[in-house]
C-alpha cells in the first residue's frame, strides 16, 4: 500500500470506527503532536488523543478528505470534519451542536505505519462553534 493509500485507510477506519485496524496501523514508537503542540507518544496515547477522543465527543462525526497529497513517506491532507458535540469532548460537556471545520494532518509512515503524526486546525474557532468562547473581533 503507497501512502496515499495507507492515509485514506486510516480516514476510513475513523470513519467505521475501526479502532483495530488504526491501532495496527500506529508504530510502536509513534510521536502525535496536536493543534495545541503537545505531543504524545506510544500506540495507546497517539490512538486515543488523535482518533478516538474526536469520536468519542462527536459519535456521529465523519472525516472527508478534501486534498490529498504525498511525497515518500510522507502525506498530508486537508480533512473537512463535521459531527455533533453529543459527548463530553476535552472537558467540554456536550453542547448538541453540529461543527464543520477543516484539519491539515501531517503523516509520516515508517515501516508501513503512521510513526509520526501532526494535526492543525483553528481551534478558537471550534470552540466558537461548540459556544463555549467568544470570537475576538
Amino acid at each position: 500500500m503507497n501512502t496515499q493509500e495507507s492515509a485514506r485507510a486510516m480516514y476510513e477506519a475513523w470513519n467505521n470506527r475501526d479502532w483495530d485496524t488504526l491501532r495496527q496501523s500506529i508504530h510502536p514508537d509513534c510521536v502525535y503532536t496536536g493543534p495545541d503542540g503537545q505531543q504524545v507518544n506510544g500506540v495507546d496515547d497517539c490512538l486515543a488523543t488523535a482518533w478516538t477522543s474526536f469520536a468519542d465527543g462527536f459519535p456521529d462525526g465523519h472525516l472527508d478528505v478534501r486534498s490529498l497529497h504525498s511525497d515518500g513517506d510522507v502525506a498530508i491532507s486537508e480533512v473537512r470534519f463535521s459531527g455533533t458535540h453529543s459527548n463530553t469532548w476535552e472537558g467540554i460537556p456536550p453542547t448538541d451542536k453540529r461543527v464543520t471545520f477543516d484539519v491539515c494532518n501531517i503523516l509520516e509512515f515508517r515501516d508501513g505505519q503512521i510513526f509520526r503524526e501532526r494535526d492543525y486546525l483553528d481551534t478558537l474557532g471550534l470552540f466558537a462553534e461548540l459556544g463555549v468562547v467568544e470570537m475576538p473581533e
